[in-house]
């Protein structure tokens, strides 16, 4: 008698998050009028083998397979082609298909839900059905094969870090010397004990030709190693070996691998854009990509240095946006915290501040009346949010000569800036959470590029101008504030970030906490 899967068995925990719903595994039987699929027949062991494989490959998309209980589903598998009883088939039968559907939608949506660790995060769900996709899968032949790939994100750098992961991983198995300690800082020309080390781990990264011999000194083409070294991790490229650089280069491999994994986690969370145009912000990179999509596929125009907010209290927030204006020459309206924290203490230390910053005080309503007194009670009022400071259109004005707007109900944007010289330092961190933009005329050129009168030459124009104007985008782009510290470079090799603000520490344990929770539940 062939064994009949009528419904989830009542022992059959199903496992999936909370946000997948039991209901998939109903559906999927419906649609083979609820017969076994991977154990049709006990004696065949080729589909059930197949699916196996599919979840012990979880691994090379940095998932955990003890997420999916593969050790025991082998295990009941091999029990089933001993002669196990028609329902014990259909319970083998029902696990295996749970754990592929759950893995399926890890794949593709990620294992984690974003709004636990960024609450401001607010995405649209994305649009996805496990079920037919297992299910063509399994009708086809090698299609469980191809199973990950085809649930997985369709960005060219999501399957870059699959590709490197599987290279670091194999670089984490190896038996490195460990660098040892160093002085304060080495700098190039001076002896120093190590050389060999560090050169083993140059070479084992990429950074440092195979026939490099080691020198007497620190000098030469190992300098010109650490300096590339430098460049990838976020690092003054200097050459010179200070306390930055050397916990970098003592930083595990199996640990960048780790990296890589949280780095593809965050890819699953965004959907795909079916637009013309994309900005991404990488928060930890300090940069801005201008994209050009074709289809969901990405081509990067440019990418431009950014400052993005201070790591110890005024964090850029992770946001989906759509940039829908320009305002040229804009004011700057000063939010109330700034006010209160910074500009009321000034304010009564130097009453001249307000003139000389070109800031003026306004009321907080348009019907009140506002005075330009500096009294006492117009401090007060200050500090209670009954008046406002803007800032007036100018070279001194804190947004530069542009401002792009996406609304958004955190108030961030990105915009122009006086203060130029930040961007040559290798970390950016000092905004109060917007996004200043090293080359504003690129972007707004990027962003109006097909509307009538609007080439570059007309944007310094309308900057140098010193008239406020906003110009609407015909086609409003989505922006993405991210945040990865692993980056893929185009034809290079990746590039690894400092942990800004902690956020892969979050990761790593909410990602630990879920696999610990699902082995208990299994």
């Amino acid at each position: 008698m062939r064994s009949v899967v009528t419904q989830p068995p009542p022992e059959l925990r199903c496992h999936v998050d909370v946000r997948r719903d039991c209901a998939s595994l109903e559906r999927f039987y419906a649609g083979v009028g609820f017969t076994p699929v991977w154990l049709a027949d006990p004696a065949s062991k080729s589909r059930a083998a197949a699916a196996l494989t599919a979840l012990r490959s979880a691994r090379s998309h940095g998932l955990d397979p003890r997420d999916y209980d593969v050790d025991a589903l082998a295990a009941e598998v091999a029990s089933v082609a001993a002669g196990t009883p028609p329902a014990g088939l259909a319970r083998a039968d029902a696990r295996l298909t749970v754990a592929l559907l759950q893995l399926v939608g890890d794949v593709h949506s990620g294992r984690v839900d974003p709004r636990t660790l960024h609450p401001e995060l607010k995405l649209e769900p994305k649009p996805f059905d496990p079920v037919p996709l297992l299910r063509n899968a399994a009708e086809e032949e090698s299609g469980l094969e191809r199973l990950l790939e085809r649930a997985a994100p369709p960005y060219s750098s999501y399957r870059r870090l699959v590709e490197e992961l599987a290279r670091y991983r194999d670089l984490g198995g190896r038996s490195l010397t460990p660098l040892p300690p160093l002085p304060a800082s080495l700098h190039p020309g001076a002896p120093s004990r190590g050389l060999e080390s560090l050169r083993e781990r140059l070479l084992a990264e990429g950074d440092l030709a195979a026939d490099a011999a080691v020198p007497s000194v620190y000098e030469g083409e190992l300098v010109a190693a650490v300096e590339r070294f430098q460049a990838r991790h976020g690092l003054q490229d200097d050459g010179v070996i200070g306390s930055s650089t050397f916990a970098a280069l003592s930083v595990p491999l199996a640990d960048r691998a780790s990296q890589i994994e949280w780095a593809l986690e965050r890819i699953r969370w965004f959907p795909v854009f079916d637009h013309s145009k994309l900005i991404v912000v990488n928060i930890p990179e300090f940069e801005l990509w201008a994209v050009d999509l074709d289809r969901g596929v990405g081509r990067t125009r440019f990418r431009t240095a950014v400052v993005v907010g201070r790591a110890a209290n005024t964090r850029t927030p992770l946001l989906v946006a759509s940039m829908r204006s320009i305002d040229f020459n804009p004011y700057w309206n000063v939010p109330h915290s700034i006010v209160r924290k910074e500009l009321l203490q000034e304010l009564r230390r130097d009453p001249g501040y307000l003139a000389r910053a070109g800031m003026e005080i306004i009321p907080a309503h348009p019907a009140e009346y506002a005075t330009a007194s500096l009294s006492a009670e117009t401090l007060a009022r200050l500090d209670q949010g009954a008046l406002r400071i803007r800032q007036r259109p100018g070279p001194q004005n804190a947004l530069g000569r542009v401002k792009f707007n996406m609304p958004n109900g955190l108030d961030i944007y990105l915009h122009d800036t006086p203060q130029k010289q930040l961007f040559v330092r290798a970390r950016r961190d000092f905004s109060h959470g917007c996004i200043r933009v090293a080359e504003p005329v690129r972007l707004a050129a990027f962003l109006l590029e097909g509307q009538s009168s609007w080439g570059e030459e007309a944007i310094r124009a309308a900057m140098a101008s010193g008239k406020s104007a906003v110009i609407p985008l015909d086609h409003p782009v989505p922006v993405v504030l991210f945040y990865s510290t692993v980056v893929p470079e185009p034809g290079g090799r990746l590039h690894f970030l400092p942990d800004l603000y902690g956020y892969d520490a979050a990761l790593r344990a909410a990602l630990a906490s879920r696999t610990a929770r699902l082995t208990r539940s299994l």
